[in-house]
C-alpha cells in the first residue's frame, strides 16, 4: 500500500479505519518534504505574480521545511491529546501516517492551484476545505470521535503553526530576507 491511494479517498471524503494508514513510515516523511517543497514553490511564484519583491527560493525552501516539520509535530502532539480526551481513542493505531495521508493531495491541489494563478475564491476555500478533510480522516479512524469534535482538533492543532508562521515572518523581515510591507497610501 502507498499514501496516495487513502490520501485521494480522504479527498473525496471517505471514511477509512487506521488499517487503511498501514504504508511504509518513509512515505509519509516524503509527502511532508513534498508539502514543504511545493509550499516554497508557491511562494517563490506568488510576488512573480502579484509584482512584488522576491525572496531567495532557498531561504524559502529552509524556512518552509522547517516550519512545515514544527507545524507537523504540533499538531501531531496537540491531536494526539485531544483525541485521547474522554476515552475517545486509546491511543491504538499510527496517528503521524493519518495525518500525513490527510495533508497530502489536498495539499498538492491547494499548491497546484495556487501556482497556476487561481484567484483567492479558489484557493481560500480549498485551503478551509483541509481542515475539513483532516477531521474527516480522524472520525473515520476513531469512530468515537465525531466529526465536529474532530474538525475542531484540527484547528486547535492549526492555531500554534500559524503563530509560528507569523513569528517566522517577522524574523524574517527582520534579518531583512523580506521586504517590510509597505505603508498605505493617504
Amino acid at each position: 500500500m502507498n499514501i496516495f491511494v487513502p490520501s485521494a479517498k480522504l479527498v473525496v471524503l471517505k471514511e477509512l479505519p487506521f488499517s487503511d494508514y498501514a504504508f511504509p513510515r518513509w512515505q509519509s516523511y516524503a509527502s511532508i518534504a513534498l508539502v514543504a517543497l511545493l509550499s516554497a514553490i508557491s511562494a517563490t511564484l506568488a510576488p512573480q505574480m502579484h509584482g512584488l519583491p522576491q525572496m531567495s527560493f532557498w531561504v524559502l525552501l529552509g524556512s518552509n521545511f522547517l516550519s512545515t516539520w514544527v507545524l507537523f509535530l504540533m499538531a501531531m502532539f496537540i491531536l494526539r491529546w485531544w483525541m485521547k480526551r474522554g476515552d475517545r481513542w486509546d491511543g491504538e493505531g499510527d496517528m503521524f501516517n493519518l495525518i500525513a495521508a490527510s495533508w497530502l493531495v489536498i495539499d498538492l491541489i491547494v499548491y497546484a492551484a495556487s501556482m497556476l494563478g487561481a484567484p483567492g475564491f479558489i484557493v481560500m476555500p480549498l485551503s478551509i476545505y483541509t481542515i475539513w478533510v483532516a477531521g474527516n480522516a480522524l472520525s473515520g479512524a476513531i469512530p468515537k470521535a465525531s466529526l465536529g469534535y474532530s474538525i475542531v482538533g484540527v484547528i486547535l492543532a492549526i492555531i500554534p503553526g500559524a503563530l509560528i508562521g507569523a513569528a517566522v515572518g517577522i524574523m524574517l523581515v527582520k534579518m531583512g530576507y523580506l521586504p517590510m510591507p509597505a505603508a498605505p497610501a493617504g
